[in-house]
């Protein structure tokens, strides 16, 4: 027998009450456990996995003390009823480099892998089992979600924020409609995804944790979902195949969704059925600006795609638009997410107001990029009325009305970033432009008047440190 203190050694002695299982099965569930352990909690028991098992079923279960997800496997007749805590990182480094057909035995202080010639084994001190955080026990019945429902959610997911400082928005969104459809919505604040309705047999709103598991391929086909509330917090089971996932519902009053989407749009373009825009924004030029901007343009029938500094362009052929010209900055990330969800049409009322994509299944409402640089001006910014219409829409994206109903929920939209309250009160009258058409000269006026008294602080200030620095120079002048 050869031993080595610091790592794994070789022994042909087997080990007793003991949990098995083939290398190739844990190598198949461990990537999915590491989407929810914490490997740098400060508790031994989260950067741990609870195995147990039993004559049904072996299950190994991860938490980060919050949320968990169990994977399901089938259990053995000769399979002692046991549970015990095995540390992560010591596992997954243990079965990295062994073959699929190896036979893996866990106990509540080592790892051992028959080899054939002989076994290796790793050593860990025991981890007390009280430790580890208990899941809640749903009773509720659960309702199916179809993929394809299940692939709305996740297009929500993919939009939610990553915001630390604005947690309601680090998830999914599932608005119950007074008809007891719901929809699925997702921002960080300067791009929003909405599916349409769909049918849920669940009686509230609530927010679902963007938990990074819930987008792993391993989730993909259809899911049963659980809702019930324990001791006064909602929590949420979330089943497919193997897999079970619980966390609990983010607490909190989500923003008016609905109050940022556009309820017209003055220009319309519709995408043709198999195109390659999404193709042809792979090869664009990458804008050397820190908002990876690009510029989509609809000029006399003709709808381009031009770069930053305005030196590429390249035609989107085949469209059907209708609408004056128009010009409006994107960031080509969300440009390309719109693009990769497969919306086709896209609805545009001014340079400064929000985009709309749509299709059959979703909508998403982007804001643009306001800031302008000097070298696009030969780009037309400004719509022009009188620009001939001599192609028809087939397509027009479906309106959602701004309402204030429903559970959590706040009146106002989303907040992009911090600024002054002035500048804010501008960025939120640009933005309620397009529903607003009738009192845009108004609004432009005090737009205008609001950057006029921007200005105007700014010179007093300078005025006033002017003063200062006078009055300073006269208290060292000496009589």
């Amino acid at each position: 027998m050869r031993f080595n203190l610091h790592g794994p050694f070789y022994s042909n002695q087997p080990m007793n009450n003991t949990i098995s299982i083939t290398a190739g099965e844990l190598k198949s569930i461990l990537p999915g456990l590491a989407k929810i352990i914490d490997t740098h909690s400060p508790l031994e028991a989260l950067r741990s996995i609870k195995v147990e098992s039993s004559a049904s079923s072996i299950t190994f279960l991860g938490s980060d003390g919050e949320s968990f997800a169990r994977a399901r496997l089938g259990g053995s007749e000769e399979a002692p009823t046991k549970a015990i805590l095995v540390p992560f990182t010591k596992l997954k480094e243990f079965i990295r480099r062994l073959p699929t057909g190896a036979l893996v035995h866990m106990s509540e202080s080592s790892i051992q892998a028959d080899l054939g010639t002989g076994t290796i084994v790793e050593r860990f001190d025991k981890i007390a089992i009280s430790a580890f955080p208990d899941v809640p026990s749903i009773r509720t019945i659960p309702q199916k979600i179809t993929a394809s429902v299940v692939e709305m959610f996740r297009g929500a997911l993919k939009c939610s924020s990553k915001d630390t400082s604005r947690q309601i928005l680090q998830g999914v969104f599932l608005d119950r409609e007074s008809t007891g459809s719901y929809q699925f919505v997702g921002t960080d604040g300067r791009h929003l995804y909405c599916s349409k309705p769909v049918p849920l047999g669940i009686e509230e709103s609530f927010v679902v944790p963007n938990l990074p598991i819930l987008s792993w391929k391993a989730l993909d086909g259809d899911w049963t979902m659980t809702v019930e509330h324990i001791n006064k917090r909602l929590h949420i089971q979330i089943a497919s195949g193997i897999w079970e996932i619980s966390t609990q519902a983010i607490e909190g009053n989500y923003p008016n969704w609905r109050a940022v989407i556009p309820a017209n749009s003055g220009t319309l373009i519709t995408l043709p059925d198999n195109h390659r825009f999404r193709e042809i924004l792979t090869q664009f030029p990458t804008g050397t600006d820190k908002d990876s901007s690009v510029y989509l343009t609809f000029d006399e029938g003709e709808f381009s795609l031009i770069s930053f500094d305005g030196s590429s362009k390249a035609k989107l052929p085949d469209i059907i638009a209708t609408g004056a010209n128009m010009t409006i900055c994107l960031n080509r990330d969300y440009l390309a997410k719109a693009l990769d969800y497969g919306f086709t049409t896209l609805g545009m009322n001014d340079p400064e107001s929000s985009v709309l994509f749509s299709n059959e299944r979703a909508q998403m409402v982007v804001m643009p990029i306001r800031n302008v640089p000097q070298a696009t001006k030969a780009i037309p910014t400004e719509p022009n009325q009188k620009t001939k219409n001599t192609m028809t829409a087939t397509q027009t994206p479906v309106a959602i009305e701004p309402t204030n109903k429903g559970n959590n929920r706040q009146i106002g939209a989303i907040p992009c970033n911090s600024k002054t309250a002035i500048e804010a009160a501008i960025d939120n009258l640009d933005g309620f432009k397009g529903n607003l058409r009738e009192a845009l000269s108004g609004i432009s006026e005090i737009t205008t008047l609001l950057r006029q008294a921007i200005r105007d602080q700014r010179t007093n200030e300078r005025e006033i440190q002017s003063v200062r620095q006078t009055l300073r120079s006269l208290q060292g002048v000496r009589i």
